[in-house]
């Protein structure tokens, strides 16, 4: 069975969205702890919004990114397609911010320079 893109995002989904409950222990009725997850999901969301645009999503471009990493080793992929989609993910958060002075549209162009930069230069050309 072959291991698709996807699952490479969803392990970066899984480290970008809940890298808080790293910090503090299980359950715990910490207020900043709940502070803290209802800002990075608040932080997730706005750099969704801001690096879409209705012809390109930022899922399309997540999954473009991984797929061009993808090396044919699952085991040897998984080293560097997943930091590379974080390294991704705060360069958007970065891009959305600019995106609130210069406009969505700024946001937008960048993502879509991001994803064509690793799709021109993907591992497995099939």
């Amino acid at each position: 069975m072959r291991v698709g893109p996807w699952l490479y995002v969803l392990l970066s989904l899984y480290v970008i969205l809940l890298w808080p409950t790293f910090l503090y222990e299980p359950l715990s009725n910490d207020q900043n702890f709940h502070l803290l997850m209802v800002c990075n999901w608040f932080v997730f969301i706005f750099a969704i919004w801001f690096n879409s645009s209705k012809i390109y999503s930022y899922w399309d471009g997540l999954n473009i990114i991984s797929g061009s990493m993808m090396s044919g080793c699952a085991n040897i992929t998984i080293l560097y397609a997943v930091p590379a989609i974080l390294i991704v993910y705060l360069i958007s958060i970065y891009n959305a911010f600019l995106g609130m002075f210069y406009g969505k549209r700024f946001a937008e162009d960048k993502w879509l320079n991001i994803v064509l930069w690793f799709y021109n230069r993907r591992l497995n050309d099939e």
